[in-house]
């Protein structure tokens, strides 16, 4: 999916990925200001984002239609 559309980390998502988590701390600038001088917690970040992306764009092409079954029978599916 994410070769397929070529999708690339946005990268005012990560910051904002940052900003999110660092607010749960004491000094948020302080966190934000270590996650960008690590390039190894900026990559993960970035996948974070990425994925979220992916999952954007899934379920932008999904089809979701609804059917009406009873639990018995959802439960006896088959997997």
């Amino acid at each position: 999916m994410i070769r397929t559309n070529e999708l690339k980390a946005d990268e005012e998502r990560v910051k904002a990925l940052i900003e999110e988590m660092a607010s749960a701390y004491e000094d948020p600038s302080e966190v934000v200001e270590f996650y960008s001088k690590n390039k190894e917690l900026m990559d993960n970040m970035r996948n974070v984002a990425l994925e979220e992306q992916a999952v954007e764009a899934v379920l932008a092409k999904a089809k979701v239609s609804e059917k009406a079954t009873s639990f018995n029978e959802l439960m006896n599916q088959q997997a």
